[in-house]
């Protein structure tokens, strides 16, 4: 994960990677396990929403205690960022941090749940609206027939998830596995829920990219190289690297 940082000579605030912050650390104060610090600057960051939450949530996620372990301008933060996991334990906290009644904590919630979805979305639109996610497909998918090169799939492959788009574009829909409540691309994508044995699994994957991994067998380069594809789709739409 890229790390979230405010450049000491500056005052600004940045994402970089784990390697550029190692070359000189003391060049940064290290903000990335601070879901506040995220929140209240990652626009001027020059990071999207969707960027942001993920730093906020995968923090969350790894707490040993949830949010418990985080004190309350975090909590607040991560309640900002619409992280659901402990939603009654997040209820109690808005009630004591903000002074609210119970009644009011439920519509701080609601308001910040659909607040959260909107900005999602607002991203999602962005790297849907990306030539990204044709681009892998034709890297992946191109095969060659009688010497010429062959799309077919890659439009097929894009015909086939053009559902998954508009739920992944309206409301930030990714999977089953992703705490959605129905399928979405990444169903599609790892072959999980209804598309188990199916999915990405049923094209056939361009023979020179194949030709390139290090497994000793055919199957396992293929298996290697459909992972470094889902790889790539998650990179973009889970982490929302455009």
């Amino acid at each position: 994960m890229e790390k979230f940082v405010k450049v000491i000579s500056t005052n600004e605030y940045k994402e970089i990677s784990q390697a550029e912050f190692d070359v000189d650390p003391t060049l940064y104060v290290d903000r990335t396990d601070r879901p506040v610090y995220i929140l209240n600057h990652y626009s001027n960051a020059g990071v999207s929403y969707w960027r942001a939450r993920r730093h906020a949530v995968l923090l969350a996620d790894v707490a040993t205690n949830g949010i418990t372990d985080f004190n309350d301008e975090d909590k607040d933060a991560l309640g900002a960022f619409a992280y659901g996991d402990q939603i009654d334990e997040m209820k109690t906290f808005y009630e004591t941090y903000h002074g609210i009644s119970s009644v009011e904590a439920d519509g701080l919630f609601l308001k910040r749940a659909a607040a959260n979805r909107s900005n999602m979305a607002k991203d999602a639109k962005e790297i849907v609206a990306s030539p990204k996610i044709m681009e892998i497909g034709i890297k992946y998918l191109t095969v060659l027939t009688s010497g010429e090169i062959d799309s077919s799939q890659a439009f097929d492959f894009t015909g086939a998830i053009s559902g998954y788009l508009d739920d992944y574009e309206r409301f930030a829909v990714l999977g089953t596995a992703y705490g959605d409540e129905h399928e979405g691309c990444m169903d599609y994508y790892e072959s999980t829920g209804i598309h188990a044995g199916g999915g990405l699994l049923i094209y056939t994957l361009n023979p020179s990219v194949v030709a390139l991994m290090p497994g000793p067998t055919e199957p396992e380069k293929e298996a290697q190289a459909r992972g470094l594809m889902i790889g790539e789709l998650k990179d973009l739409q889970v982490e929302g690297n455009l």
